[in-house]
């Protein structure tokens, strides 16, 4: 991915190609270079090349757990944004969530993410181009 300098930038990760579609025009249309994977590893691997202002996975990623990418994007951007997706309350991964600076969105997750974004003000996590 190559930032643009300007617009903030958000990685979504979802199995689902419909949550992740819905998901990605929202951010972009607020103003954000949206990326879209469906995997932990193709997501890890992204995070591995650069940070993001904004991380929305979902929980539950095959074999892995969103909490894990929630970990590596703050380690590459303390600041970043992060939510992890679920479509029950779980009180435990809520508090994992939390310790690890995330929110945890139940249910109709476009309207949260959109509305915790709203609320935000982000500047681009790196500057230029990555290459």
């Amino acid at each position: 991915m190559q930032r643009d300098g300007l617009s903030p930038v958000a990685l979504i990760v979802h199995p689902d190609g419909g949550a992740r579609a819905t998901i990605r025009r929202s951010l972009r249309s607020a103003g954000f270079q949206a990326v879209a994977v469906d995997t932990f590893d193709a997501a890890r691997h992204l995070l591995e090349l650069e940070p993001v202002d904004v991380l929305v996975t979902e929980a539950r990623l095959g074999d892995f757990h969103g909490l894990h990418l929630v970990l590596l994007a703050r380690s590459g951007n303390p600041a970043v944004f992060a939510a992890v997706l679920t479509a029950e309350r779980d009180d435990v991964l809520e508090r994992d969530v939390e310790r690890a600076g995330g929110v945890l969105l139940v249910g109709d997750h476009v309207e949260a993410i959109m509305a915790h974004i709203e609320r935000m003000s982000l500047p681009p996590a790196g500057g230029g181009n990555v290459q």
